[in-house]
């Protein structure tokens, strides 16, 4: 079943005639190390404009709980919606999700109204560093929602970003803006670490010490072979 962002029961061109940005949504996106993370969806219609449409008997949250709207602001702008958050047991599961968010209006046709047309969640690593990505591509909707949507994506990642594309980052954390939804845009972010070095029950300097130890231990066993060999040696001739 497709997740919707929000549940839209009039027709796009309704939205059209209202405010531009007149619908907000915030989707956030919470990265583990240990392959788990979250997703938080907020989702919002411009107070006025909601007002609006009740006034017309139109209700786009008629299928959500009440007490579960809220009020907020977004840019000085008061906006009137809902927060969802689903935790998830892999990557693979959060890629699934966001695949099957889409823009529901009833007049979409066989038009693809997904949000993203690829999502990947990716870790890479072995024992002395990890590495983690995030990417993904928006799908292109048709020009009917153009100036309707204001989204962004939040992605948090395990440790500090070190690379990414067309987002404000700090620290871990990156919000992607989606400035228009009837054109396809490219995100992307990844962070890296040392294991030793995020770890708090290694210290680096023991570390160091069990590997020059190894090492001279190796190379200590090596000579003792060669001089016991060179002194069997000596003993057959």
């Amino acid at each position: 079943m497709k997740k919707k962002i929000f549940a839209l029961v009039m027709v796009v061109v309704i939205l059209a005639i209202m405010l531009t940005g007149c619908v907000q949504a915030d989707i956030g996106v919470k990265i583990n190390k240990d392959g788990t993370g979250s997703v938080a969806v907020i989702a919002g219609i411009e107070k006025s404009v909601y007002q609006s449409l009740k006034g017309m008997g139109e209700d786009p949250f008629k299928d959500i709980d009440p007490s579960t709207l809220e009020t907020y602001t977004y840019e000085d702008t008061t906006y009137i919606g809902y927060t969802e958050i689903t935790e998830y047991n892999s990557f693979e599961e959060i890629e699934n999700y966001l695949l099957e968010l889409n823009l529901d209006t009833e007049e979409t046709g066989n038009k693809d109204n997904r949000l993203f047309s690829s999502v990947q969640i990716i870790k890479n690593g072995n024992i002395f560093n990890s590495s983690y990505k995030f990417y993904a591509v928006t799908n292109s909707q048709s020009s009917d929602m153009s100036g309707i949507f204001n989204i962004t994506l939040t992605v948090e990642m395990p440790y500090d970003i070190t690379e990414y594309k067309s987002g404000n980052q700090e620290g871990n954390k990156i919000t992607f803006t989606v400035f228009d939804v009837t054109e396809s845009q490219e995100f992307f972010a990844i962070c890296e670490s040392n294991n030793f070095s995020n770890n708090p029950w290694i210290d680096n300097g023991l570390i160091w010490g069990i590997i020059i130890g190894v090492v001279i231990s190796a190379v200590t066993a090596v000579a003792l072979y060669f001089l016991v060999f060179k002194n069997k040696k000596k003993n057959i001739e």
